[in-house]
């Protein structure tokens, strides 16, 4: 596997450091990582279900009817 300048760097200062703090600094990019792959897993598109919204509205039983000819010509 080939590095990355950025990686090449994070491991060459991570050679000076004490082993708490190479452990810190391990511990802190398996967090990144994590939340990378959750960003990753929430631009997913979601599946749709159905009937999640059963129950929240209703319409009246004329709804489909026919509007009178006052509607449509704006008239009162």
């Amino acid at each position: 596997m080939k590095l990355s300048n950025i990686e090449k760097q994070v491991v060459a200062n991570m050679h000076g450091l004490p082993l708490d703090k190479q452990q810190s600094v391990l511990e802190f990019s398996l967090f990144l990582k994590s939340i990378a792959q959750d960003a990753v897993q929430q631009n997913k598109p979601q599946k749709r279900q159905a009937g999640l919204g059963k129950g929240t509205f209703w319409m009246s039983d004329g709804f489909d009817g026919s509007l009178p000819d006052s509607f449509w010509l704006g008239e009162e």
